[in-house]
Parts: structure tokens; sequence; C-alpha cells
């Protein structure tokens, strides 16, 4: 992910802070009182940490799908009779549950350099963009302000909705039930049944 201008300038103005512990400090929930000449510092920091999560998100949809195709057998792994399609489903199933919660993140990020106020609790599409369809929520006219933000995560939104079906069954009510995965899911039952009895016949080879 590329930086904007915006955000190669907080950076070249963190760099520039000496280390200071009390800007960490916690009060409760929230952080401890603040003077005002360490806010900027705060605000600074706040958003480039709000950036690092979003970059470390990214990167970790990318490493899901390497993940995905990098199955590899050892001992280990035959003892616990993990087999390609355990591994598959294991990593598709994170993957949804990881691409939806990309925008949740971003929403986060925009209250951070926006300074909408709001808490990560609340940083939901319901909060800041559509209560429902065609009725904008009451932070959206703040994001439409700026030129294009709006629509862009408005773009997301649109593309995890495509996906929501899937990740909510995963994350409620069962795993994935792809028709793609029914012929491997197919061999994968035979291969545990086979391997079960020759674990129960000594006669019997596994290969």
């Amino acid at each position: 992910m590329e930086q904007s201008a915006f955000f190669g300038r907080l950076s070249e103005m963190i760099r520039g802070m000496p280390d200071d512990p009390s800007l960490f400090s916690v009060e409760g929930r929230g952080f401890a009182q603040e003077c005002a000449g360490q806010m900027h510092k705060r605000y600074l920091r706040s958003c480039l940490l709000a950036l690092s999560e979003v970059e470390e998100f990214v990167l970790q949809l990318y490493q899901s799908v390497i993940y995905l195709s990098g199955f590899r057998t050892n001992q280990a792994v035959r003892e616990a009779r993990i087999t390609r399609y355990h591994h598959i489903v294991y990593h598709i199933e994170g993957h949804l549950l990881r691409t939806t919660g990309i925008l949740d993140r971003l929403l986060i990020l925009v209250n951070e350099i926006l300074e909408l106020g709001i808490s990560e609790h609340n940083c939901k599409a319901n909060q800041m963009l559509y209560i429902r369809k065609s009725i904008k929520a009451s932070h959206a006219m703040h994001i439409n302000y700026y030129p294009g933000l709006f629509g862009s995560l408005v773009s997301v939104m649109e593309q995890i909705e495509l996906l929501r079906e899937d990740r909510n069954m995963v994350a409620h009510q069962k795993g994935i039930n792809y028709d793609d995965l029914r012929k491997i899911q197919v061999l994968n039952y035979w291969y545990i049944s086979r391997t079960v009895m020759s674990l129960k016949k000594p006669g019997i080879s596994q290969r």
C-alpha cells in the first residue's frame, strides 16, 4: 500500500519526536489527561497507529493466499490427521473473516484523521456511511466533505457485502459449503476412512 503525501508528512513529523512514555499512559479505558502541547503528538501517533493496523491487515490478506497454496505434510500433521482439505477450508474461512473486517479498520483510520470523536467500537458502516440503503449515517456528511472519500469507502463496503453471507455462515453457523470443494471433501473422507482402517489392520499398507 503506497503512502499518500499526507501520511508521508506525518511520518516525517513523528520521526523528530522524543520518546515520551506519558503519551501512552492509560487511564481506565481512555488516555490520561494531557497538556495542549501534547495533543498534536497524540494526533500524529493515533493516525499512524491506525494506518499501521490497516496495512498489517492488508498484508495478512495477501499472506493468507500464500498459506492457502502452501500445504506441507510432516509427521505431526499426519498424526493430527490434517489433510489438504482441512488446510484449504481453514485458510478460506480465515480469509473470509479477515476480508470482511478491513472496512472497520478503514473507518477507524478515517475517524482518527478527521477527528470525528467516535469510539472504535462504533466505527461501523451503519454509524459512518449508511444506516440502511439510501439513508446516510449521521457522520456521513463529515466524510463526504472530502472529495472521493465517502464514495471510496462505500465501494469497499459494497465489495465486502458480496462476502457477508458466507462470512456470517462461517462465524455463526457452519463451515463453508462451496460446490468446488465437494469433490475434495469426498476424497478427504475416503482418505481418512482408509487411514483409520489401515491403523486397525496392520496388514493393509497406507500410501
